[in-house]
């Protein structure tokens, strides 16, 4: 994506005035030059930050109402505050309104855990706690008949998962995703949106030590790609559905 290699923007087109645009131009009417003013929010969160730290107002709102209609998707990680602990550390809390839990979910903790980092690289803090607030939270459950086969043996499907929640066996989860290849359609394309067998095998997986991250010492508006680093990083192999929005 970074230099657009593979079409993508060609492929999935332009994601209209989402979440850069509302974060760093904002747009509002000035009542008294009636002219368009332009609110910089993370600029504002940061400056607000180092001037009074544990303030209740650093705030970046991504939901505009009047831009929403020209977005590709309206924003699903829709604000997040920030705040000091009074002893020099970050917390960052974020409010996501739509949580695809398999796919979104996932990539937004990284990226919110990472913002929340430069934030307190920039303001002279330490990284403290993220904390995530979701809204409608879901896992996709296919295209068509996937869908309608999940609907129609929710019960059944709830009592087969119940054990395995409370077993100390992670692979019980995969009795469960045997049980769904075995009685629900199997349409090879329909598979690759179904989210819930790909829970049930991430369920199945031990957790892994957590990587840390390295930033380069520079202004945050100057980092790029190439300044951070990832280290120590493990992983289980892939595990590959397609976003069903």
């Amino acid at each position: 994506m970074k230099d657009d290699k593979n079409g993508f923007a060609e492929k999935w087109g332009d994601g209209g005035p989402i979440y850069g645009k509302q974060w760093r131009n904002w747009e509002y009417l000035d009542q008294s030059t009636g002219k368009v003013a332009k609110v910089d929010q993370l600029r504002n969160m940061i400056e607000g930050l180092k001037k009074k730290p544990t303030g209740k107002k650093h705030i970046v709102n991504a939901w505009k109402p009047e831009d929403v209609p020209n977005m590709s998707l309206p924003p699903c990680h829709t604000m997040y505050q920030a705040t000091s602990d009074g002893n020099g550390g970050l917390e960052l809390q974020l409010y996501q309104s739509s949580c695809d839990q398999f796919l979104g979910v996932p990539y937004n903790i990284a990226s919110y855990a990472m913002l929340t980092q430069i934030i307190a690289q920039e303001v002279g803090m330490e990284a403290k706690t993220f904390v995530h607030t979701f809204g409608d939270s879901h896992f996709y459950t296919g295209l068509d008949q996937k869908g309608i086969c999940y609907n129609a043996n929710f019960d059944e499907l709830q009592e087969k998962v119940r054990p395995a929640i409370g077993s100390e066996d992670n692979s019980s989860y995969l009795d469960v995703k045997a049980w769904i290849d075995e009685n629900a359609p199997n349409d090879k394309n329909e598979n690759k949106y179904d989210h819930v067998t790909a829970v049930l095998q991430q369920l199945s997986r031990d957790t892994l030590p957590m990587p840390k991250l390295k930033i380069a010492k520079k202004p945050f508006d100057e980092l790029e790609f190439e300044d951070f680093e990832i280290l120590d990083y493990k992983s289980h192999k892939p595990i590959r559905r397609y976003m069903a929005v």
